[in-house]
């Protein structure tokens, strides 16, 4: 199990070498997986320890907020992922402006200083540090020369002829491509929350949905799709919805779970998003929507069976 710590000190105690990739990974996509198996690579090698180091907030929501862009990943959707590829922890540093106000030079002497046993750095091509972003990666090539760690600098992930990106990421799921999502991020693009009361239309309808609050920021147009769901271990085929933005507290996501009978409420759920059904739309009546539902759900099969 994936050891997280909420401060670069809690690694002063490591005893094996560690092999440091630092990123935000919002949305852990392809490039990031590069840069992370790079990490556990390195690892291996030395018989040591990959760690993760990312941040929360996102730097942008302190230094830039206006800016700032919605998340693909909430921090403990983000630490979900972070441990499927393999990691031995993941340090979820709290990112201020004190943080960022340090120069390059002295961002590294805190690193060094809070993991004894730094060996290997490792990030991607675009990386930059320091106060107003004045490191980069040719910046700490030469800190890891003159300071004795090994720095691996990660390329692109290329696909459609351009780096994959979490921008790129999140503007296909808002655009409804599903499947470019997908290719960019190596698996289907999932929401994650936990179950919560709803308003039982479902259930009084024949269709009972598990209600989940999504932690994700960024969402797919609303509409019905075929969905699987993951609780715990266990993966369930699902027919899901996702509705407009309602009083405030953003879009809903229901879910209903095939030939499933229990009671969900309280835990945690990662929906995947496989294929879209049919765009939102409005029924006069309710036995208009409960007869649409019928054919959702029997499309939802049908798309997931294929």
């Amino acid at each position: 199990m994936m050891r997280i710590a909420n401060n670069l000190d809690e690694l002063k105690s490591a005893k094996n070498p560690v092999a440091l990739a630092v990123g935000v990974f919002d949305g852990v996509h392809r490039g990031h997986r590069v840069v992370i198996d790079t990490a556990l690579g390195d690892a291996k090698q030395r018989s040591g320890e990959a760690w993760a180091l990312t941040f929360d907030p996102h730097p942008q929501r302190i230094l830039n907020p206006q800016s700032a862009p919605p998340m693909l990943t909430s921090t403990p959707h983000k630490m979900l992922l972070l441990s499927q590829a393999g990691l031995h922890g993941c340090v979820v540093h709290p990112f201020s402006r004190e943080l960022a106000s340090l120069e390059p030079e002295a961002f590294i002497d805190k690193l060094l200083e809070s993991v004894p046993t730094l060996a290997a750095l490792v990030v991607g091509y675009n990386f930059n540090f320091g106060r107003r972003a004045r490191g980069d990666t040719k910046m700490l090539c030469d800190f890891g020369r003159a300071r004795g760690f090994d720095v691996h600098i990660v390329h692109g992930v290329q696909w459609n002829d351009n780096a994959i990106s979490s921008t790129r990421v999140r503007q296909a799921v808002m655009d409804g491509k599903l499947d470019d999502a997908a290719a960019m991020l190596g698996r289907p693009f999932s929401i994650y929350g936990k179950v919560v009361h709803g308003k039982e239309l479902g259930r009084q309808l024949g269709f009972p949905t598990a209600n989940v609050l999504p932690e994700n920021e960024v969402r797919p147009p609303p509409g019905s799709y075929a969905v699987r769901a993951r609780v715990g271990e266990i993966m369930f085929n699902a027919a899901g919805y996702v509705g407009h933005r309602d009083r405030g507290f953003g879009p809903e996501i229901e879910v209903h779970l095939f030939d499933f009978t229990g009671d969900l409420y309280g835990a945690d759920m990662e929906v995947f998003f496989e294929a879209l059904v049919r765009p939102d739309q409005h029924f006069d009546s309710l036995d208009a929507l409960k007869a649409q539902i019928a054919r959702d759900v029997a499309a939802a099969r049908n798309l997931l069976s294929a």
